[in-house]
């Protein structure tokens, strides 16, 4: 592509974008949860990483910063 020259991206691309978007959210969760010294079980890491609704991994996210489990932070 040369430069100054833009595309739109195509629904694959954005697809793929926004996946990745959910992926960092969700692997940032788990990087909370651990620095705060807080045990996530591999079936929980699983469930965290299997999740591909952005809302939901925001809503998770945020509770991690506050939880004393890392259960309630991914309760819905």
């Amino acid at each position: 592509m040369q430069q100054g020259r833009h595309r739109e991206l195509t629904s694959l691309e954005r697809r793929f974008v926004e996946q990745g978007v959910v992926r960092g959210k969700a692997e940032s969760l788990l990087c909370v949860l651990e620095t705060r010294g807080i045990e996530v079980s591999k079936a929980l890491r699983a469930h965290v990483l299997a999740c591909n609704d952005a809302e939901r991994i925001q809503r998770w996210l945020v509770r991690a910063v506050t939880v004393e489990r890392a259960a309630d932070a991914v309760d819905d």
